[in-house]
């Protein structure tokens, strides 16, 4: 996060302000405060699975690539740090954590995101969105990596 020094009179929260290769947006503006900024350095898909429409007799039951639904399209973030966390096969010798990572969103009023939704990069990166929560701030995700 960074702070923005400029006329804060055209711009609110949510908005996205481009200088030279640097994309950021407005987090929180406050009066008599300088404007809390946040710099992106992705693009994120968000999408919602939706169970299959059929009961009995589904040649396959599970979630799909197809049964989702659009929230966000290459939408500008901000991905933070990266961490491990639980196992992606238990009791296999090749044992290895899953990785996780935070981001940032800003506050979009017309949009819910909720834990279980399907996340993707620009890079082809995908993950799961374990924990979603909206404050003045914007949105803060906590996402897991999807196993290979």
């Amino acid at each position: 996060m960074c702070y923005g020094h400029f006329d804060a009179a055209y711009t609110k929260p949510g908005d996205y302000l481009v200088q030279g290769s640097g994309t950021f947006y407005v987090a929180a503006q406050e009066s008599l405060q300088p404007v809390l900024c946040v710099r992106t350095n992705r693009t994120l898909t968000i999408k919602r699975p939706v169970a299959p429409a059929g009961i009995g007799g589904n040649a396959y039951g599970g979630l799909t690539q197809d049964g989702t639904t659009l929230v966000l399209r290459d939408w500008p973030a901000s991905v933070l740090g990266m961490a491990t966390s639980g196992t992606s096969h238990i009791g296999l010798p090749m044992n290895m954590s899953l990785p996780q990572w935070t981001a940032l969103l800003p506050p979009l009023s017309d949009v819910t995101i909720a834990a279980a939704d399907l996340i993707e990069d620009e890079a082809g990166m995908r993950g799961i969105i374990v924990s979603a929560e909206r404050s003045f701030l914007g949105w803060r995700m906590i996402i897991r990596q999807a196993s290979p």
